[in-house]
């Protein structure tokens, strides 16, 4: 397990695949420039980093939310 932590965003999460392509070498074949591709899949349930990020989330729609009424009304 780990703890993807992304700006705001805390997510408990299991890394699934590393994909690594190197793309630039040195001339003695030494890779020195690669592109990497992680895959994780968030852990959900009874799980404390996972229903603080719901809370953040919902708060965050709700703040969204009351612009845009706003702005409805006018």
């Amino acid at each position: 397990m780990l703890l993807l932590i992304w700006g705001t965003h805390i997510l408990p999460v299991f890394l699934t695949s590393v994909q690594v392509e190197e793309t630039a070498h040195l001339p003695t074949l030494q890779p020195y420039r690669a592109n990497v591709t992680l895959s994780f899949q968030v852990i959900e349930g009874d799980n404390p980093f996972y229903k603080v990020e719901q809370i953040r989330q919902a708060v965050g729609a709700a703040l969204n939310v009351v612009p845009t009424l706003a702005t409805a009304v006018i």
